[in-house]
């Protein structure tokens, strides 16, 4: 709850989301923003519901309110959540099975972050990238996958993701 937030506090909390486990915080994300109104109000609501629905599996809803964010923050010209949208659907791919397409998906977030050189998002999404691989049966990708994002969490600082990596 609380009093209606700004954009650009929802947008920050949000670089996260996909990581949450819950989805408690998103129902007032997307309150504040539909007060908004704005086009990039509009790309952050779909984008929050895509990972609204795919935290409840119901995943064609999902799909479509990713792609529409997809397309709203290209638009915008929105890079960091342009990548975050593709993550999006690479999750999907996962849940459906469907690795190369996880895959596919991951390497369009990774040049996208790459460009922005957001090297939290990078290592993040390499380790994605080492997941995929590793359920396509390509051990030693994998390997040089969580190897290199370890690396780049390590260098950042973020404890979190090297935890998620020694594990892998």
């Amino acid at each position: 709850g609380g009093g209606l937030r700004s954009y650009a506090e929802i947008r920050n909390d949000a670089m996260d989301v996909s990581s949450m486990h819950g989805h408690e915080p998103l129902k007032f994300w997307v309150r504040d923003l539909e007060q908004l109104g704005t086009k990039e109000a509009t790309a952050l609501i779909a984008y929050l519901k895509g990972t609204w629905h795919r935290l409840e599996y119901e995943l064609d809803d999902s799909l479509k309110e990713l792609r529409r964010s997809l397309r709203l923050f290209r638009d915008l010209g929105d890079r960091a959540f342009e990548g975050r949208a593709h993550v999006g659907m690479a999750y999907l791919q996962e849940i459906h099975g469907e690795m190369q397409l996880a895959l596919e998906e991951y390497e369009q977030a990774l040049r996208i972050f790459r460009t922005i050189d957001d090297r939290w998002a990078v290592g993040w999404v390499i380790g994605g990238i080492g997941t995929a691989h590793y359920a396509l049966g390509d051990y030693a990708q994998a390997l040089a996958s969580y190897d290199e994002a370890l690396r780049i969490q390590t260098e950042i600082g973020f404890l979190r993701g090297v935890g998620t990596n020694t594990s892998n």
